[in-house]
């Protein structure tokens, strides 16, 4: 079976995002990872939106996050 769920696809949300691929600055894009469904700086995973945030490089950080592309 396939996993779904359901995002609003407009807003800003506080989300726990991962600066794996470096330094998150406000303004970066946030991707989602299709497998596990972090959020990070990663962009092999499928772009999510934008940082309204800083996360320090390979720091874990809620941050808000504006949705949409």
């Amino acid at each position: 079976g396939v996993d779904q769920v359901t995002v609003k696809t407009n807003g800003v949300y506080e989300f726990t995002v991962s600066g794996a691929a470096g330094a998150i600055a406000y303004g970066d894009l946030v991707y989602i990872s299709t497998s596990t469904g972090a959020l990070s700086n990663t962009n092999t995973g499928v772009r999510f939106g934008y940082a309204l945030g800083a996360v320090a490089n390979a720091a874990s950080t809620p941050i808000d996050v504006k949705i949409g592309l």
